[in-house]
């Protein structure tokens, strides 16, 4: 009987699976998202979409503990909003529950681009928003995974309410692949009202990631994006200015209190925190082996730490970060830069070497910049940074962003991603060089840099490229170009990650330290020999790269955040930004992106400020010839604080309603930093 009784049962449930399949094999016509056609205005249209006045709150999520030994991981984010490393989504697909059908959440689809899907196993277990799912690939189309969800149709139907009316008025916003700019597009949405028959009807709707694309103009860079502001960066109660001798030596956003909340030490003593940056910095006075790559001695940063010791030092002899030679030059909120285990992105903090003695006034080539993971949730995070936009500066504003920025810096020990250096200020050749640190038991470490191939330390010229490459050594051109190559769809995709090793776990690839020429004429890219097939893989590539970001493929003279005279608070101005973040050039015609009238000049200088990136028309953008192109007729353009803020609109958009499609409709980058 009981058997029987069971049988009955298990013919029940298999008989329900059976309807339930064949209920979503059959595929009625679906809706489409529309467009509503507008005038043609400049780059962006003017107008600015609904702001968020969120008040500031913190909903800090717990972060992980870290190994003691090994290098610190980034806190578990997994209930943040977290996804697996997807390539690029070409289309949504949203069937409404069926309750009549027992169907009880959505289904939500996911087309890929079928050279991407056939990359991805049949199974991707991944984070949607708060939900913990597992795609897995249509038995009819394996370019579509599909999974289970539960979804708020009503936030979503308001959503795009608010973007058919920003459609019927003519907004246009751009869209990016990766750091590029491509074009612009009228503001695409699905109509509320076909969304309200789908679910009556219990139809799917289909629509692009352009649906779910965010206003920049709903962003105020300056105060969401990257802080440059004087008032902020020589704040009396939160930095020290080493040249000027005012502020507040330990304040919370000095080196000093950075460096001993990273090395876990008594702010009052920090001799821990003074022992881990000496033995740090030392770190250039003999050649490294990073990745089975020698990283050579820069032997002027003795004058350094010879100037620092004998200014200040503590009772052992090891330099005081108390009162380290560092003044403040950014605090830049790079939401942007996520992944699968960081979904909020990272917040850094850009600090300048200031000589306070001889050469003061000129300030130095050498760069300091600390790099957290951040354990909030996203939508946390980006509503308390779009809550800044509601202060005007002052003492209130720089309250605000620290209220923020603590609920990251006090627990560097686990929060602590990278820190990177770069200069050019303590090689005898002047060959700018990045470098990039972990923490590890205690101590930060010279690692790999990300993304980028090893050049080499000897010239400072890049050992991949067969024109620069130093007669007599190990040439690997045809490496990068196999690399390239191989990788070419994920690299178009901006969905890689240059490994260690390559093509063979014998074969170092991941380079030792970044270098790049210190003067414009001598600015480097990756390009291998023979020329990868595509130049745009090659484009792309050499742009996510350490000295391709910061050299010619977009002719940045290695700063992207020039360090700021030393100087009294009175006199100081902030410190000036690149081309490329804040655009080189405008056109005088309606339309810049089809009517621009040629590259920046070389080098491009910032003829805008962060603000005029958005608001000003013509907008500023970055034109620059694409170096693989021997033709000079590819023109690649960027607007890279343009393409932060629409990140940072995308995400703020999501959180209106359940956040759950909108970090896959985010551009995709695996840029270096």
């Amino acid at each position: 009987m009981k058997f029987r009784k069971g049988s009955w049962r298990a013919g029940v449930w298999l008989g329900a699976v059976i309807v339930i399949v064949l209920c979503f094999k059959v595929r009625p016509t679906p809706v489409q998202a529309r467009s509503v056609p507008g005038p043609k205005p400049a780059f962006i249209a003017q107008l600015a979409g609904p702001r968020l006045a969120t008040p500031l709150a913190a909903t800090a999520i717990p972060t992980a503990e870290v190994t003691p030994g090994a290098l610190t991981a980034p806190p578990d984010l997994a209930k943040a909003g977290a996804s697996a490393d997807l390539p690029p989504v070409e289309e949504f697909i949203l069937a409404p529950p069926n309750p009549g059908r027992n169907i009880y959440k959505t289904k939500l689809s996911l087309r890929f681009a079928p050279a991407s899907a056939e990359r991805l196993a049949s199974s991707v277990p991944t984070m949607l928003g708060d939900q913990r799912v597992v795609l897995q690939r249509s038995p009819d189309d394996p370019a579509i995974y599909s999974t289970f969800v539960d979804f708020d149709w009503s936030a979503f139907a308001q959503e795009q309410e608010r973007r058919q009316v920003q459609a019927q008025e003519g907004k246009l916003i751009p869209v990016f692949e990766g750091h590029r700019l491509k074009r612009t597009e009228p503001v695409q949405f699905v109509d509320p009202e076909q969304i309200r028959q789908a679910l009556q009807s219990h139809q799917p709707i289909r629509f692009t990631p352009l649906v779910l694309q965010g206003d920049p103009l709903s962003i105020v860079p300056d105060h969401e994006l990257m802080i440059t502001s004087i008032g902020v960066v020589e704040d009396p109660a939160r930095t020290w200015d080493p040249c000027a001798r005012t502020g507040t030596q330990m304040g919370a956003w000095t080196f000093g209190a950075l460096m001993t909340a990273i090395a876990n030490d008594n702010p009052g003593t920090h001799l821990i925190a003074d022992a881990m940056v000496e033995s740090w910095l030392g770190e250039w006075s003999i050649q490294q082996n990073v990745n089975h790559f020698p990283v050579s001695a820069r032997l002027g940063m003795l004058s350094v730490l010879r100037g620092w010791r004998h200014f200040a030092s503590d009772r052992n002899g090891n330099l005081d970060v108390s009162q380290a030679p560092f003044q403040l030059n950014a605090i830049v909120n790079r939401i942007d830069a996520t992944s699968p285990a960081n979904p909020s992105g990272e917040l850094r903090f850009v600090f300048g070497y200031a000589p306070c003695a001889g050469d003061e006034g000129q300030p130095a080539k050498f760069n300091v910049i600390v790099e957290y993971h951040v354990p909030v949730a996203q939508c946390s995070w980006a509503t308390q940074w779009h809550g800044l936009d509601l202060l005007n500066g002052g003492p209130g504003f720089s309250r605000a962003l620290e209220l923020i920025t603590d609920q990251v810096t006090p627990n560097g020990s686990v929060n602590l991603a990278n820190v990177r250096t770069n200069d050019a200020f303590t090689s005898n050749f002047g060959i700018w060089e990045q470098r990039q640190f972990a923490l590890s038991s205690g101590a930060l470490l010279e690692v790999p840099i990300d993304q980028t191939p090893n050049g080499d330390p000897a010239s400072g010229r890049i050992d991949f490229n067969q024109e620069t490459c130093v007669p007599g050594t190990d040439c690997q051109a045809a490496t990068l170009t196999n690399y390239i190559n191989t990788f070419q769809q994920d690299i178009l995709n901006n969905n890689y990650q240059v490994p260690t090793s390559f093509p063979d776990p014998s074969n170092p690839f991941l380079g030792g330290s970044a270098f790049n020429g210190a003067s414009v004429s001598r600015l480097v890219f990756w390009q291998g020999n023979p020329p990868p097939n595509s130049n745009q893989a090659r484009s792309i590539f050499s742009g996510n790269t350490c000295n391709g970001c910061h050299g010619r493929e977009t002719f940045v003279n290695f700063q992207q955040v020039e360090n700021r005279q030393p100087g009294p608070p009175s006199t100081a101005v902030p410190s000036v930004l690149s081309a490329f973040l804040v655009g080189c050039s405008t056109s005088s015609q309606d339309d810049p992106l089809t009517d621009q009238t040629g590259p920046c000049p070389e080098p491009p200088t910032n003829a805008c400020n962060l603000q005029d990136t958005l608001t000003r028309s013509p907008a500023c953008i970055s034109w620059i010839q694409d170096p693989g192109d021997p033709s000079g007729k590819t023109i690649n353009q960027f607007a890279e604080i343009s393409r932060r803020a629409q990140n940072l609109s995308t995400i703020l958009q999501g959180c209106r309603s359940d956040g759950l499609l909108q970090p896959l409709a985010v551009p995709r980058l695996s840029s270096s930093h």
